[in-house]
């Protein structure tokens, strides 16, 4: 559990690379990566998959998705607006 903690931290800091450094997500991934040698492979790995994802806007498409379910299933309910 503390290794997909971990590599979720790195997939953040790979996406705040290439946002604040507006830089392509594939530099992003090698400079954050450079700074973090010494993690194991395995962490690496799935914080680059997860960061390509997210960059790729493949999330975009995911929440949307669950959204539209959500949509369909909330049909009838009333949302508090704060009034």
């Amino acid at each position: 559990m503390a290794k997909r903690r971990k590599a979720r931290e790195l997939a953040l800091q790979i996406l705040f690379q290439a946002d604040v450094g507006n830089l392509p997500i594939e530099e992003a991934i090698e400079t954050t990566l450079a700074d973090a040698s010494d993690l194991d492979k395995e962490i690496c790995d799935y914080a680059v998959q997860l960061a390509r994802g997210i960059g790729s806007g493949n999330l975009t498409l995911i929440l949307k998705s669950k959204a539209s379910r959500l949509t369909g299933l909330l049909k009838g309910w009333l949302l508090w607006t704060g009034i």
